[in-house]
């Protein structure tokens, strides 16, 4: 005995995902709608002009979301290249200059000594500094990422009314 609400369900895999779902119209079986129909023309000329804007705003809020993210990355790379230039800087500037400009006259070697190691310690603390910002920056845009990727689950359609997740599951359940 075959159930006709079997019919109208379909199951779906979707790389190892296996769901079910109901079987969509086929409008390529179904008749064409004759001239008499007319009536029906400005509600299509409606729902057409409708899911144009649907998606005309969903196209904007991804070339914002897109735009922001472009802006963010080219932040980090002028940033790495800034430090980049500012590390060969400072090395070229240790390897030129180990003094500083006024001398003590009575400067002994342990001292010179001291002073070229304050200079690579300052410097080695600012390249330091530099790749916290850029992991700062970094674990900003990942944890952003992230949350985008859990916005587009909270988005969908089936949260938006619970009562008909409950009474789709429930049919489930019942079905299977």
């Amino acid at each position: 005995m075959i159930d006709s609400r079997e019919d109208e369900w379909e199951v779906c895999d979707d790389d190892g995902f296996v769901f079910k779902r109901r079987k969509r119209q086929r409008t390529e079986y179904l008749p064409q709608p004759s001239r008499s129909a007319a009536v029906d023309e400005p509600a299509e000329a409606e729902l057409k002009r409708r899911r144009l804007q649907r998606k005309k705003r969903t196209l904007l809020k991804l070339r914002r979301k897109y735009g922001e993210e472009i802006r963010q990355w080219e932040e980090l790379s002028a940033k790495l290249k800034q430090m980049k230039v500012d590390g060969q800087r400072s090395t070229s500037l240790e390897r030129s200059s180990p003094l500083p400009a006024v001398e003590v006259v009575k400067d002994t070697g342990s001292e010179r000594i001291i002073d070229e190691l304050l200079m690579q310690v300052e410097a080695q603390e600012e390249i330091i500094q530099n790749v916290s910002n850029l992991c700062d920056l970094a674990r900003q845009l990942c944890q952003n990422q992230e949350e985008q990727l859990k916005q587009v689950w909270f988005d969908l359609p089936v949260w938006a009314s619970p009562t008909a997740l409950m009474a789709s599951l429930s049919e489930l359940a019942n079905g299977v």
